[in-house]
């Protein structure tokens, strides 16, 4: 009985101290995709995780004279930062049915983390980093176009990870 206790005790010691961990692969393709705003994944993260974040094969267009690659990008949105920008008390227009000029995109929000846009995209349309996550918190991962009319074609690789204290993957 002493040892089923002690096992007992001892299995809950451990089960305290493991850093729970989130790890996903994902792999999405877009072709001739019109939409503004794209779900591409949503995921729990420690102060210590790593987002890796592949992008290959892109091509924009848009009916819209010039296409600007800035207006165009991934960003990550914390539910912590959701939270805060809804608690925000700001006034509603005037004009509800304005149209809203492109400079306003949710790229360069301050309640959201730009990943990067397709300014950053090499010449042959790809784009490969990682990026570190430094707060836990739950993530949703999005691909957002401010230019109107646009159409994507790509194909994405993302790899989501947490590390324990010491920089080794859990």
């Amino acid at each position: 009985m002493a040892n089923a206790v002690f096992l007992l005790l001892l299995a809950v010691t451990g089960v305290l101290f493991i850093h729970p961990a989130v790890a996903g692969i994902k792999q999405k393709s877009f072709k001739d995709d019109p939409r503004r705003s794209i779900l591409f994944d949503r995921f729990t993260s420690s102060s210590h995780g790593w987002m890796s974040i592949s992008v290959t094969g892109v091509k924009a267009s848009s009916t819209h004279p010039e296409l600007d690659p800035s207006q165009l990008g991934f960003f990550l949105l914390s539910d912590e930062t959701l939270f805060a920008a809804i608690s925000l008390e700001l006034p509603l227009p005037t004009d509800l049915f304005r149209n809203l000029e492109w400079s306003s995109c949710v790229l360069y929000s301050p309640y959201i983390i730009t990943l990067f846009t397709f300014a950053h995209l090499d010449d042959e349309g790809h784009f490969n980093r990682t990026f570190p996550i430094t707060h836990a918190d739950e993530y949703s991962l999005f691909f957002a176009s401010c230019t109107p009319e646009s159409k994507v074609t790509m194909e994405v690789q993302t790899h989501i990870y947490d590390t324990n204290p010491n920089h080794c993957i859990d």
